[in-house]
């Protein structure tokens, strides 16, 4: 397996939320199985040079080397079958797409849209909290984009609208 530093920026990459935060024992027998199916990754037939780590306890990201070999469509089903497989072996749901991360107080907050809008009219998060935008696809975007304002993210568009007539 290797490391994220050693992709190229334009690596494509692909991050994954749990619905919790996993346990350390749960992160560690993850990394083991992502390091076999890494280690043993193709794409019709050629190797592909990936990497995997688990950030937060909570966000899975997979990156892959398409200089060393391009990932065709049997490959990337087999990374999403492997986190299919994550799911159901550790009882977590990683494709909910509208589920919503941010980084409160260096805590993780694990919502919705509607509560993190409730959060906000609360005060309890502002415009400068950290998002956690997961629609990111290389790891350029992963360094530039993936920790972002939450004011700047898809998720506030909408939010405190009201307020300002």
């Amino acid at each position: 397996m290797h490391q994220f530093e050693t992709m190229p920026p334009d690596a494509k990459a692909w991050v994954y939320a749990s619905n919790r935060k996993l346990t350390t024992a749960e992160q560690a027998e993850i990394i083991a199985g992502a390091k076999a199916f890494t280690g043993n990754w193709t794409s019709h037939g050629q190797s592909l040079k990936a990497a995997f780590g688990i950030l937060h306890d909570t966000f899975l990201i997979l990156m892959v080397d398409e200089n060393f070999n391009p990932v065709g469509g049997c490959g990337t089903d087999d990374s999403i079958h492997f986190m299919q497989e994550v799911e159901k072996v550790f009882n977590v749901k990683l494709f909910n797409r509208l589920q919503v991360e941010l980084l409160h107080e260096d805590e993780i907050i694990i919502t919705s849209k509607s509560d993190a809008a409730k959060l906000y009219s609360e005060n309890t998060i502002s415009n400068t909290t950290i998002f956690f935008n997961k629609t990111i696809s290389s790891k350029k975007d992963f360094i530039h984009d993936f920790q972002i304002p939450f004011n700047k993210s898809w998720a506030f568009k909408g939010v405190g609208q009201s307020e300002t007539v």
